[in-house]
């Protein structure tokens, strides 16, 4: 039994791994949370706390190997994506604790269907010079953080697009603009489970949560050496229609809970 399951938790981390490098999405490691639930057997509350822990190491992960171009982001911005994204993401956990299982399910299966479609209609854009003031992007960052307290989703497929095609970032500055949104609100989030209800994130929990951590990294790394335009293209065409099944699937789950 419990080789079966460390098999599964290992194929879980590779899937992972593999997907999020391929399409550069590293910091939205939702993936993991239907692999935790649907592959691996673990109940869908403590898959998210799991991941919310999983997320803010990545987003460590990702400073740390990218500090020159956080160092180049345009102060302007930060105060008000760290404070926005902080207040969703406190918000979002408080709702996460409140709101019953199945309208978290029903949430979490429309987000995913969303990144499916995402992944096939919505592509990039090259970007110039950027004028767009601050505040325009508080509703954006307040509303992504609210996602992921509520689901640890990060919402990157969703607002790195936002700000290339809609605000006019440059793909690498949405990209760490995101990142710093996503890194607020989840270590808001994470705070407000411990005061909340602290005795959830067990040893249990963070011992799956620094398995996952060091696998898909370990993964990840493996795959960033042969990634390629081509690869990327490949794996998002076939990772969306999957997404959009799981997603339908959790809707199901849902409405027949």
């Amino acid at each position: 039994m419990l080789t079966a399951l460390v098999l599964k938790a290992v194929l879980a981390a590779i899937i992972v791994g593999f997907v999020t490098a391929s399409i550069k999405i590293n910091m939205d490691r939702f993936f993991l949370v239907i692999l935790m639930v649907f592959l691996v057997g673990l109940p869908f509350d403590e898959a998210i706390l799991i991941n919310l822990l999983v997320v803010l190491a990545a987003a460590g992960i990702l400073f740390y190997r990218q500090s020159q171009g956080l160092r180049k982001l345009p102060r302007q911005y930060l105060p008000v994506i760290v404070a926005s994204s902080a207040i969703g993401g406190l918000a979002g956990r408080v709702l996460g604790l409140a709101l019953p299982q199945p309208m978290l399910l029903i949430l979490f299966g429309i987000y995913a269907v969303g990144v499916g479609l995402r992944l096939v209609l919505v592509k990039m854009e090259p970007k110039g010079a950027v004028i767009c003031p601050p505040a325009r992007l508080t509703p954006l960052f307040l509303f992504f953080g609210l996602i992921a307290g509520l689901l640890s989703a990060g919402g990157k497929p969703y607002k790195v697009p936002i700000l290339n095609r809609t605000f006019g970032f440059p793909p690498p500055m949405a990209y760490m603009l995101s990142t710093v949104g996503v890194a607020s609100a989840i270590t808001a989030a994470l705070m407000a489970q411990l005061i909340l209800a602290p005795g959830a994130i067990t040893g249990e929990i963070v011992a799956w949560a620094v398995f996952f951590i060091v696998s898909i990294t370990a993964v990840s790394l493996v795959v960033e050496r042969h990634w390629s335009l081509t690869l990327q293209k490949y794996v998002s065409w076939t990772i969306a229609p999957i997404l959009v099944i799981i997603g339908v699937r959790f809707l199901l789950v849902a409405m027949a809970a």
